[in-house]
């Protein structure tokens, strides 16, 4: 066979046996550049939640002396009203230094409830 008798079927072949590598070699790129942004998604979102667990391991014994104080259970005798208010500013601080870590509807603009508990009343919101 000579270099100028090439059939549209042995230039077809040829032409399908260098697409064939190509087209694996691109779409195994593409299926690793996907995991590799799905493992960083992963670790970032284990990243906040370990974050948001520390926060919350932080702020959950000064909410409970907060709520023993409006609800007149445990120490709440032990705690006058200006270490009252200087607890619920460091809790404060604490939730809007923490607030871009959270999701906006469990920020403290949008009902936190703790705002709501007034000192005679024993129940949330009421």
């Amino acid at each position: 066979m000579r270099a100028g008798d090439w059939s549209w079927l042995e230039v077809a072949k040829l032409v399908a046996s260098l697409l064939i590598p190509l087209t694996l070699a691109g779409v195994g790129v593409f299926v690793h550049r996907v995991t590799r942004q799905f493992e960083h998604l992963q670790w970032r979102s284990q990243k906040l939640i370990e974050k948001r667990i520390a926060i919350y391991d932080d702020l959950a014994p000064l909410f409970n002396d907060l709520l023993c104080y409006f609800t007149y259970v445990g120490r709440w005798k032990e705690m006058s009203p200006p270490d009252v208010v200087a607890l619920k500013r460091v809790v404060d601080k604490k939730i809007y230094m923490a607030a871009p870590l959270f999701r906006r509807d469990s920020q403290p603009s949008r009902g936190f409830g703790l705002c709501r508990l007034r000192p005679g009343r024993t129940q949330w919101g009421l």
